[in-house]
């Protein structure tokens, strides 16, 4: 079965910053669990290098089963916890939305991003 991953989409709550500005709050997200299992392919990892660090970040590609679409208020920057795999990427971009008739469905780009010190 290619749907097979049960998510969450995760959203930072929202605090006044120290200059009086709104800033996003992780430590206080809102989370909206999906309601159907989704699919999530890996798509590619890629390794950059300075002189102190390592970064390597996996591309991960989101696939809804038709007929069902992602909430349409999800953008780049929300987070998305794979609960069957236990990590939690990020949307590299807003969604696309595939609204034909005979395939509604959503697709979307993730990222994850692992840091190494050398």
């Amino acid at each position: 079965m290619i749907f097979s991953e049960q998510v969450t989409i995760v959203r930072p709550g929202r605090k006044r910053g120290d200059y009086g500005g709104w800033e996003d709050d992780w430590d206080n997200p809102t989370e909206i669990p999906v309601e159907y299992p989704v699919s999530v392919q890996p798509q590619a990892s890629q390794s950059e290098e300075t002189t102190t660090d390592r970064a390597v970040t996996d591309s991960y590609r989101l696939f809804t089963p038709p007929p069902h679409q992602l909430p349409e208020d999800v953008v780049s920057g929300d987070r998305l916890r794979v609960d069957s795999w236990g990590i939690t990427l990020i949307f590299d971009g807003t969604p696309l939305r595939w609204r034909t008739q005979i395939l509604p469905h959503t697709e979307a780009d993730l990222v994850l991003v692992r840091g190494v010190r050398k």
